[in-house]
């Protein structure tokens, strides 16, 4: 652990202006994000305030360094340049924040034990609200990933109770999705879609998180998915069915490549058609790929569950 970090900040302070000249502060992370992480939340405060107050703290240069590859989601970067620095000398909300990133680092890499020291460091020395938020939701989310889904609606529901923000909602429904809870599932879905109506409107962000992440493939099955969003349902309904008829028309033409080439004893392969799969096994695949086969050991572009706009 570095002690002292004056010569360092000293050292790197032209590297910090860079580098917040090149994220474009908050506002772009957070378009960025939303390219990169459809579960970004809407959070109550905005990055402009959040950008003002880390104007009026004496925050070193390395904080904006370790924030760069955060937003890059280079989450290796992350937990092995984090821990170099300690995050007591930086000032709230930085530190807190800081806290938070490597413990999305931690979980993006398959660490759930450490992670889950992370946002409970961070929480024993939070005193910025809306970071707050995160961090307990982030805590239930990874505990969620380790089985212990008491304690992970226990930590989210503390996230609920200070602001229902989306993260904490969508979270929220990704527990019970993964504990395949049906008694609480109902209740937790229509939270989501009365706070966030955008959930059922296919097509937007959110409702494709709701399709393609694979917390929620469980929920998918069940008769709550149908009755809480009922737009979404209809377009997956539809979507396989379309699907399906394309399977069809490749079996039929695949059939008849097969006839000619018994027949005409050549040309076997002329006519050969991939048997298509329902839409929802594509989607699940891809997001299956996206998030390192279904082991939580997320690639950069893909943090499920988690969540930081800072």
């Amino acid at each position: 652990m570095i002690k002292s970090l004056h010569q360092i900040t000293e050292a790197v302070q032209g590297l910090g202006a860079l580098l917040t000249s090149l994220t474009g502060g908050v506002g772009a992370a957070i378009r960025l994000l939303r390219v990169l992480d459809p579960r970004v939340a809407i959070f109550t405060t905005r990055p402009s305030e959040y950008d003002a107050e880390l104007r009026r703290k004496d925050v070193p240069a390395y904080f904006y360094a370790v924030r760069r590859y955060r937003d890059e989601r280079d989450w290796k970067v992350v937990s092995e340049l984090g821990p170099l620095f300690d995050f007591r000398e930086l000032p709230s909300p930085a530190r807190e924040t800081y806290l938070t990133w490597l413990g999305m680092a931690e979980v993006s890499l398959g660490r759930h034990e450490a992670g889950i020291d992370h946002f409970r460091e961070g929480i024993g020395v939070c005193e910025y609200e809306p970071v707050s938020v995160e961090l307990h939701s982030n805590l239930g989310y990874t505990l969620a990933l380790t089985g212990d889904f008491a304690a992970a609606r226990e930590q989210n529901d503390i996230a609920l109770s200070i602001d229902p923000v989306e993260l904490a909602l969508y979270n929220a429904l990704a527990i019970e999705s993964m504990a395949e809870n049906g008694r609480r599932l109902d209740a937790r879905a229509a939270a989501l879609v009365d706070r966030f109506p955008v959930a059922d409107e296919p097509g937007s962000e959110l409702s494709k998180s709701v399709l393609e992440d694979p917390d929620l493939a469980w929920f998918r099955s069940q008769a709550s998915f149908q009755v809480n969003f009922p737009k979404l349902a209809a377009a997956r309904t539809a979507a396989n069915g379309d699907q399906s008829k394309r399977g069809a028309g490749a079996g039929l033409f695949a059939g008849l490549g097969l006839v000619f080439a018994l027949g005409l004893g050549s040309h076997s392969a002329m006519l050969e058609s991939p048997t298509a799969a329902p839409a929802d096994a594509v989607i699940r695949s891809s997001a299956l790929l996206s998030a390192g086969l279904g082991s939580h050991a997320f690639e950069p572009t893909w943090a499920s569950g988690l969540g930081s706009h800072l």
